[in-house]
């Protein structure tokens, strides 16, 4: 009997998956940021001091909030490592949620980082949609991962 052939991973899935690793990490950093004012972590704000000021008077709740979004993120980065196709639709559901952000920002006025968001996120929802990266996840369900 000839051994069961396994689809290699595409680059992309492998790229996704760190990006989930890494939006994690910068999601638990910002809750102890604000959480926890006063850390040397602080200095992940210095791309974004305005933003950073703001949320502080209501430290509390976007606090929790980040740390709460740090648990997705984790799940879906745990999830998408090991191929399970929940994750593949949390991911889908973060990104659609993250492009509606980038809708509002646009709506604001925030024409750049609002429409370079846009473009990013429908270029991933593209790919995550896409049928390699669907058969991947599937051929995982079907057992033969």
């Amino acid at each position: 009997m000839a051994p069961e052939q396994r689809t290699p991973r595409p680059v992309g899935i492998t790229l996704l998956g760190f990006f989930l690793i890494l939006a994690t990490g910068i999601l638990f950093a910002s809750a102890v940021t604000l959480l926890a004012p006063g850390t040397a972590l602080d200095a992940i704000w210095a791309v974004k001091p305005g933003a950073y000021e703001d949320m502080l008077p209501h430290r509390m709740a976007a606090g929790t909030g980040f740390l709460a979004f740090g648990l997705v993120m984790a799940m879906a980065a745990w999830g998408w490592w090991g191929r399970r196709r929940w994750a593949w639709m949390l991911v889908l559901v973060i990104f659609m949620l993250n492009g509606a952000s980038d809708l509002v920002r646009l709506m604001r006025g925030e024409v750049f980082e609002g429409a370079f968001g846009v473009i990013m996120v429908a270029l991933l929802i593209a790919y995550v949609r896409s049928a390699r990266v669907r058969a991947w996840f599937a051929e995982a369900r079907a057992g033969t991962a």
